[in-house]
């Protein structure tokens, strides 16, 4: 007679199959997300903003965490137009906007810049300047080829040695505050003018027009009596 063979040892038997070699499969994971990771950097761009939280800093760079796998790099000089300290400007745990200046093609991380934010802003302000009409107070910086240069504010305006009153000329003008207006704004061009000629005509203008107010009120004061 013939045994029949025991079914329960083939049933407990282990299956043959591939073995999942668990540290090549872990391998194999991190490589997928990291390159996911690259690829979500490579979709930031030059001139784009980021939002990022400050999170450590050393002496010549400060590292932003905006959500990617390696921190973006802020350059100490790029904190603040004004060159402030970045301990004081942003201290480690602030969330601020920062503008994408330039991406590392060897590992896709960003430099970022506040400064260049700033300067944005200020663009805007000498622009909406220049609209208005106003009259600015600036500091003249320093003297250059056929003028001055003078601070609108974080963007430096052109002064024409020819559009500064010479009472501005006494001693050293470097230092000195004065009252300007801008007269060409073009940010392609890196270009801005102003006038000091044009600021104080207008207040002379205000200061004629004031005392001939001044005579009326006083003709009418003297006819009331």
């Amino acid at each position: 007679m013939t045994l029949a063979s025991n079914p329960s040892k083939n049933f407990f038997k282990a299956p043959r199959c591939a073995r999942v070699d668990q540290e090549s499969f872990e391998t194999d994971m991190y490589s997928t997300f990291d390159k996911l990771l690259k690829e979500c950097v490579v979709g930031c761009k030059v001139g784009d903003r980021l939002t990022g939280k400050v999170a450590s800093m050393d002496k010549r760079m400060v590292y932003i965490d905006v959500g990617l796998k390696d921190y973006a790099l802020l350059p100490r000089e790029e904190v603040s137009l004004a060159g402030e300290n970045a301990e004081e400007v942003i201290p480690i745990g602030e969330s601020q906007v920062f503008l994408v200046t330039k991406i590392s093609k060897r590992d896709a991380q960003p430099t970022v810049s506040r400064a260049a934010i700033e300067r944005e802003v200020a663009w805007e302000r000498v622009r909406e300047q220049l609209r208005t009409d106003v009259i600015v107070d600036s500091l003249i910086l320093e003297t250059t080829k056929g003028g001055y240069r003078v601070d609108m504010g974080g963007i430096n305006s052109f002064l024409p040695s020819s559009q500064i009153c010479p009472q501005y000329l006494i001693g050293e003008p470097v230092g000195k505050t004065i009252p300007v207006k801008l007269i060409d704004v073009d940010k392609s061009k890196n270009r801005c003018v102003c006038s000091n000629r044009k600021a104080m005509a207008e207040n002379e203008d205000a200061i004629g027009t004031l005392d001939e107010l001044n005579v009326v009120m006083l003709f009418l004061d003297i006819f009331k009596t």
